[in-house]
C-alpha cells in the first residue's frame, strides 16, 4: 500500500522570489558599513573635543600647560583617521605614527593612555539600528 503525503505553502513563488533577492542582497553590506563607518568617525572626532569623554573615558590631564588642546598641536592625530569599507568589512584606522602610543593597552610609566576609537555601548546600539533599518529596507522578511 503506497502513502502520499502532498504539501502546498501559499505564496511559495513570492517567498523563493523574497529569498532570492534577499540572497543577492545580503552579500553585500557596503551601504550600512559605511553609514556605521562614518558615525564611528564623527564620534572619535567628537571625542577630540570632549577629550576623551564621549565614549567614556576621560583624557588624563597634561602635567604641563600648553596653549593647544590636549592631543591636538597639530592637528595631525586628529584629522589621521581613516575608513576602508568592502562588501564585506570596514576597516577603520589612524595613520599617525605616535597614535598608537596613546591608544594602545600596554603598561606605561609617563604616557598615560588616551583613549581616541572605541566602539561603546551607545554607538553599539545606533550600529544595529543602522543594520535593522538597511534589513528592513531589503527585504520585508524583516518588517
Amino acid at each position: 500500500m503506497a502513502v502520499g503525503l502532498s504539501i502546498k505553502v501559499e505564496g511559495a513563488n513570492e517567498l523563493s522570489a523574497q529569498m532570492q533577492s534577499l540572497s543577492n542582497n545580503i552579500s553585500n553590506f557596503r551601504l550600512p558599513l559605511n553609514k556605521a563607518s562614518d558615525l564611528l568617525l564623527e564620534t572619535f572626532d567628537r571625542n577630540f573635543d570632549s577629550k576623551g569623554a564621549t565614549l567614556g573615558e576621560p583624557w588624563a590631564k597634561r602635567k604641563k600647560s600648553y596653549p593647544w588642546q590636549i592631543l591636538q598641536k597639530t592637528g595631525k592625530m586628529r584629522k589621521s583617521f581613516t575608513k576602508k569599507v568592502s562588501k564585506v568589512q570596514s576597516v577603520l584606522s589612524n595613520k599617525s605614527e605616535y597614535f598608537k602610543f596613546h591608544q594602545s593597552n600596554k603598561s606605561r610609566k609617563k604616557l598615560p593612555r588616551r583613549v581616541m576609537m572605541k566602539i561603546d555601548l551607545t554607538r553599539q546600539k545606533k550600529i544595529l539600528e543602522i543594520f535593522t533599518k538597511w534589513l528592513n529596507k531589503i527585504s520585508p522578511l524583516f518588517k
